[in-house]
């Protein structure tokens, strides 16, 4: 199956157009969609290309500075309704700032299957865990960034249901799937928790 890559926007709630890159699976059945959300969603590197190789629609998208958390619900009502998603299998994986919001987000919205959180900046993201468990979670920070108290934290709170993936040296974010291939395994094996 071969994949086209579309430049799309979405609009926030407060009429920003949010960018983003859709790489749409060919199957004509519907498929699990992959929501990934970062700063700058280049960082992935060939992450996108990877997941749609699997045959799952990818939605890529910038987090902008300071979004509320709106943007994050936008963005995963834009993978639910692309044409070729099934909006019952959606998996997000989300770094930085927007791993914060999208643990908010997916905390409130059941069309959250599995969620992976990479270097998250919030530790207030322990408090929306309840919500969100028992669904599958991967957090994953390297070890010499400011980010790995945080994961350490949100992962001690429910040690039996995260799975934790620490990661040598001091990455932060999309870049350390680039970084760790053991990282881009791991997201991708998550991923296929939602078929």
């Amino acid at each position: 199956t071969g994949t086209g890559i579309e430049t799309i926007s979405l609009t926030a709630g407060d009429g920003t157009l949010l960018p983003g890159d859709l790489y749409e699976s060919t199957s004509v059945e519907r498929v699990p969609g992959v929501l990934l959300i970062a700063p700058n969603r280049s960082a992935w590197g060939d992450l996108p290309l990877q997941l749609a190789g699997q045959g799952y629609t990818v939605l890529s998208m910038d987090h902008r500075d300071g979004a509320p958390l709106g943007d994050a619900i936008t963005m995963l009502q834009g993978i639910a309704n692309a044409p070729t998603v099934d909006p019952s299998r959606i998996a997000v994986i989300a770094a930085e700032d927007a791993a914060d919001l999208a643990l908010v987000a997916c905390a409130g919205d059941m069309l959250c299957d599995v969620l992976a959180l990479i270097s998250p900046m919030e530790a207030e993201g322990v408090g929306f865990l309840t919500s969100y468990l028992p669904r599958p979670l991967l957090i994953a920070a390297a070890g010499d960034d400011a980010s790995y108290a945080i994961a350490s934290q949100l992962v001690q709170s429910a040690p039996n249901q995260i799975e934790w993936m620490p990661i040598p040296g001091s990455g932060r974010g999309a870049s350390l799937a680039t970084l760790d291939p053991g990282l881009a395994t791991a997201l991708i094996e998550l991923v296929r928790r939602v078929e």
